[in-house]
């Protein structure tokens, strides 16, 4: 009696496969499921393997591991997949697997591939060989178009995905020396910029920046699907960011109060010291006590002017550094959402162009 050993990590797809083989003289089937580091129990004796996929989707990481070990442990391995009756693309996805795992993948379900595996199986190779000759159709339709449509989309998939990365990181970087451009101009700024002219300045920056994201958007479409007799048009970025607010009239009552108090105790102290010589002369002695409290309200206006001036100057110089720090946060987060929105409708024309529309395949970047 010949062990021979059924497994995959879809526990349904090894019953299914079971069932589909029944019963085969001379030999013995069992079942065992893949760990998930790749690990596959081997009974004693085994002579041969059958590792199943499902074909709703290629094989992984996990089942290449898995095939290596059962080599090593078992000699013989075929690799099948069930079930693609049930699913469009399940030539694309046996395609793939062929490709993964270094062989072939056959089709196995109802009135496919059943007689031609239970014969390899009656009639084992030696313990030393690699493989089983199961009939004369390769894996599962393994038609070279079907393969070479799936490596070119797995190929312009992969393009895509790197290319959205560097425009995204060059873009960032872009912006991030616009914006603190902007942000030491209103830091430098004697007074700060007025609100009319950092919105100018703001929407420039933006619009600098919408015309290059564009620029990288129809580089990646050319580059993704070169070769396409009808390529699919670019999105057009529209990156818009609302003009900031006016800065906000802060009214700073009791500190006004206390600068005046203080600075008409000042310009008091200041007019009795000028005021001196007028105590020497017994006339205009009347009128030193007017003129200091005339030089003590005049200096303390003073000092309070000079003061509102300068808060003035500062809050119009800390509105405008956040106003450009919030203008680019709402750029940097139109630039992100724009290259996501063009990396989804690309894949989503690869998926489309590339399976099912009899589009003719052409050489990948």
């Amino acid at each position: 009696m010949t062990t021979v050993l059924l497994c995959g990590q879809d526990p349904e797809a090894v019953t299914a496969c079971r069932d589909l083989l029944g019963g085969i003289e001379d030999v013995e089937l069992r079942t065992a499921e893949v760990a998930l580091g790749g690990d596959v129990p081997v009974p004693p004796g085994t002579r041969a393997a059958v590792y199943v996929l499902d074909s709703a989707a290629p094989a992984d990481g996990v089942d290449a591991i898995a095939v290596a070990r059962l080599r090593a442990a078992t000699g013989p391995v075929v690799v099948v997949a069930t079930g693609a009756d049930r699913y469009q693309d399940a030539a694309v996805a046996r395609a793939r697997s062929r490709a993964l795992l270094d062989a072939d993948v056959h089709r196995l379900d109802l009135g496919h591939g059943a007689e031609r595996l239970r014969a390899a199986l009656r009639d084992l190779p030696p313990a030393s060989s690699h493989g089983l000759q199961v009939g004369a159709e390769p894996v599962g339709d393994a038609a070279s178009p079907v393969r070479a449509a799936a490596l070119e989309k797995a190929d312009r998939a992969a393009y895509l995905r790197s290319s959205v990365a560097r425009s995204r990181a060059a873009l960032l970087v872009e912006s991030a020396e616009a914006f603190r451009t902007r942000a030491d101009e209103a830091r430098q700024a004697p007074c700060g910029p007025e609100p009319d002219e950092l919105a100018e300045l703001i929407a420039a920056t933006v619009s600098t920046l919408s015309a290059r994201l564009a620029g990288h958007l129809r580089a990646l479409y050319r580059g993704t699907f070169a070769g396409w007799d009808a390529q699919p048009a670019a999105p057009v970025p529209d990156v818009r960011v609302p003009a900031p607010a006016p800065p906000r009239q802060d009214r700073r009552r009791a500190e006004d109060a206390a600068l005046l108090l203080v600075g008409a105790s000042a310009g008091l102290g200041l007019g009795r010291a000028l005021t001196v010589p007028l105590d020497l002369v017994g006339s205009l002695r009347v009128a030193a006590l007017p003129v200091s409290l005339v030089l003590g309200l005049v200096c303390a206006v003073w000092l309070l002017r000079v003061r509102r001036r300068a808060a003035a100057r500062s809050a119009r110089r800390a509105w405008a550094v956040d106003a450009v720090a919030a203008a680019r946060q709402r750029t940097e987060h139109e630039i992100v959402a724009a290259l996501v929105a063009a990396e989804s409708a690309a894949s989503l024309a690869l998926a489309r162009g590339m399976v099912g529309t009899g589009r003719r395949a052409h050489a990948s970047n």
